[in-house]
């Protein structure tokens, strides 16, 4: 149909067609009707003077009427397609939880055929089945919890790192007016560096000015994992420390304050590590009783599918209800 016209013009040609039929064939013979040549309308003006009779006018209603029944026949066309495309379910609703909901859709029609419903695989049999759908809600209660707590764990590191850099910065500006040495100050200031991710001035030895090149290669100067902005905020108490002349009154600036500081970062990144494995293992404990190639749920429903229809046939009802369920497997 691309290769012909979009839908919205062939409903605009069809509505140009109808009446240009209908005036052909209702108007006198010295009436100038308009034409739809390409999808346009030509002749768009009728002569001065035309006279239609009863008759004429009997004919063009004919027409037009069925210019009205075609207009409602797309009408029902168009309405039904955005129906049933709002009607469709969701990427959500065809994942994990729509697999299991239509298990335990399978499971009912299957309890609803009786004695009929008789599998030799112990797999198949409704026990089991009902075993698998309750094992399968539970793995996926268990993985929204530990998803839930992951993602808590992940909001919390990055609203406990988010004023770190600012911290820094002021820990800085504090140091250089605190008395210090200059060197002292410099040494902090490459640090702090680091910690809001600039690139670091290297600093020169004097006693050979000119460094080699890492034999290793290029190592990025940006080290924004949280390990290294632990590390760099840790390294920079531990200098602080080594001068008395830092004392501010701020107590969010002092040695206390930034120790308890450097302990609610790796707290807050600990917990991440640990969430994040968490939910990790609950994936795949999830993964495994829904797709795995002999057991899961997925291939059990195929495998029940398979047996109703040899039981009942593929032309039975029975069959067209299990067969109607649809499961999807994992896509990664």
């Amino acid at each position: 149909m691309r290769d012909f016209c979009k839908f919205d013009d062939l409903i605009v040609f069809e509505i140009y067609f109808i009446i240009e039929q209908a005036c052909v064939l209702s108007a006198p013979a010295n009436a100038s009707v308009p034409l739809v040549l390409n999808n346009k309308i030509t002749n768009p003006r009728p002569p001065a003077r035309v006279s239609y009779s009863i008759q004429h006018i009997s004919i063009f209603t004919k027409y037009f009427t069925q210019l009205i029944l075609q207009f409602k026949i797309i009408f029902r066309f168009v309405t039904t397609t955005i129906k049933n495309q709002m009607t469709m379910p969701s990427i959500s609703e065809t994942g994990h939880a729509k697999n299991v909901a239509n298990f335990q859709d399978l499971i009912a029609f299957c309890q609803t055929y009786g004695t009929a419903y008789n599998p030799s695989k112990e797999n198949l049999k409704m026990p089991q089945l009902q075993l698998l759908y309750q094992e399968a809600q539970d793995e996926l209660t268990n993985f929204k919890t530990y998803k839930i707590a992951f993602d808590n764990a992940t909001n919390n590191r990055q609203n406990t790192f988010a004023d770190l850099r600012k911290l820094s910065t002021r820990i800085i500006n504090a140091f250089a007016v605190s008395g210090a040495s200059a060197l002292a100050v410099e040494d902090a200031k490459f640090i702090n560096r680091k910690i809001q991710g600039a690139p670091p001035k290297k600093k020169i030895n004097p006693e050979n000015p000119t460094p080699p090149e890492s034999a290793g290669g290029t190592i990025s100067n940006s080290q924004q994992s949280y390990d290294r902005l632990i590390d760099h905020f840790a390294t920079l108490i531990i200098l602080l420390k080594q001068y008395t002349e830092y004392a501010p009154n701020e107590n969010e600036l002092k040695i206390t304050s930034l120790e308890a500081k450097l302990i609610e970062l790796k707290t807050a990144n600990t917990n991440l590590i640990t969430t994040f494995a968490e939910y990790n293992v609950a994936m795949i404990s999830r993964n495994n009783t829904l797709y795995n190639a002999t057991t899961g749920l997925v291939q059990i429903s195929r495998e029940v599918k398979l047996y109703v229809k040899s039981v009942f046939g593929a032309d039975s009802p029975q069959y067209a209800q299990v067969s109607n369920l649809e499961f999807k497997g994992r896509n990664n």
